[in-house]
């Protein structure tokens, strides 16, 4: 499983971002980059830095709903 935006964009053909605690499938969103997908190439697509800035989002809306920690 990736653990960043970047690697999931590359791997993945959907990327699933999950809630706080409950954890659960907060959005689903659909990988449509072409394959096979070159590490360097990919990252130059407007594709690509249109899906990383909508991940990057749906995750830090998510976490700006947690509680603060006590």
């Amino acid at each position: 499983m990736p653990h960043d935006i970047d690697e999931a964009a590359n791997l993945a053909n959907r990327i699933v971002v999950l809630s706080a605690s409950p954890t659960r499938a907060k959005e689903t969103i659909t990988v449509d980059l072409p394959r096979p997908r070159d590490q360097i190439a990919t990252k130059e697509l407007p594709e690509f830095a249109h899906l990383r800035a909508r991940v990057f989002a749906s995750i830090k809306a998510e976490s700006s709903r947690r509680p603060a920690a006590t």
